[in-house]
């Protein structure tokens, strides 16, 4: 029973998390600011749970604009 809970809760959390931390990987993991950035978003949406699609749209958001600044240098 512990195995599966815990299995079951580690789905859960990358179901949850997987793409800001795919965000992070791509803004780059020791960039302090974008630590910070993905930390607030996680708590936010742990504790304000309307709040997680207005983390997404900023999240697709953010990533139109690196996919245009890498196109644009």
């Amino acid at each position: 029973t512990p195995w599966r809970d815990g299995l079951r809760l580690g789905i859960h959390c990358v179901a949850c998390c997987g793409n800001l931390m795919a965000g992070l990987l791509a803004m780059g993991m020791m960039n302090v600011s974008a630590m910070v950035a993905v930390t607030v978003a996680i708590t936010t949406e742990r504790f304000v749970p309307r709040a997680a699609r207005a983390i997404g749209v900023a999240a697709v958001a953010a990533g139109l604009l690196m996919i245009g600044q890498a196109a644009s240098a």
